[in-house]
């Protein structure tokens, strides 16, 4: 909708960021809405949802050229070296621009289950 200012130039009137929301375009599918629940990690699992991984690393996983949404390998190292510069900061003392380290929590059923301590260190490994 237009309107006038005082000089009689044409403006447009602006939206409420609620308007601007309602109308805009759904842009994500959401990743799913209902299923069962499997244990990826969990061998152990009493529920029987246990799924073998179908690869022996995280980088053979994303690097498949298989998989739709793969990276190739300069992507799978740019994010390596991002990571890698991130622990830097948060863990080395020496570093000049340090962040807030990022610790394990306590929650003894994922602590038990990763073999990682409350407390510990986040790492690239």
């Amino acid at each position: 909708e237009q309107t006038k200012d005082a000089n009689g130039n044409v403006e447009e009137e602006k939206k409420s960021e609620s308007e601007d929301e309602d109308n805009a375009p759904d842009l994500y599918e959401p990743t799913f809405e209902f299923g069962e629940l499997f244990g990826y990690w969990d061998k152990e699992s009493p529920s029987n949802t246990y799924i073998p991984p179908q690869f022996e690393t995280l980088k053979e996983e994303v690097t498949n050229d298989k998989n739709s949404y793969h990276l190739d390998e300069e992507e799978w190292n740019d994010f390596v070296a991002k990571a890698t510069h991130f622990e830097k900061r948060m863990y080395d003392k020496d570093s000049e621009d340090k962040l807030y380290p990022v610790k394990a929590n306590n929650k003894p059923y994922f602590n038990k289950l990763f073999d990682i301590n409350p407390g510990d260190p986040m790492t690239t490994e």
